[in-house]
């Protein structure tokens, strides 16, 4: 899995009790990339959503799933930076597309 992550708009707690910053808004796009394994779907998204919502409680995920299409994923990145993504966190169909 591979992310891309910028963290600096979700609450955060240092292991010596420290807070980190705040945003009520911050958008974190999690990118899959296929339904052939039912653990995206079933355990990945769910647990990555309620962690998020434990550590950014005012943060937004934004989930898709490409369905094994390179193309598609470049299109769900795409939405989601034009939808606001502060952070994107991807599993690539297609490592060397993604990095584009």
């Amino acid at each position: 899995m591979t992310a891309i992550v910028s963290v600096a708009g979700c609450s955060t707690k240092a292991p010596n009790g420290s807070e980190g910053t705040s945003s009520k808004d911050a958008k974190i796009a999690f990118l899959m990339p296929d339904i052939a394994s039912t653990r995206y779907e079933l355990y990945d998204a769910p647990l990555f959503k309620a962690k998020m919502k434990d550590l950014c409680g005012g943060c937004e995920v934004l989930y898709q799933n490409a369905g094994g299409d390179a193309a598609k994923q470049q299109q769900q990145a795409d939405s989601a930076l034009a939808q606001g993504a502060d952070v994107i966190v991807i599993d690539p169909v297609d490592s060397a597309a993604a990095a584009s």
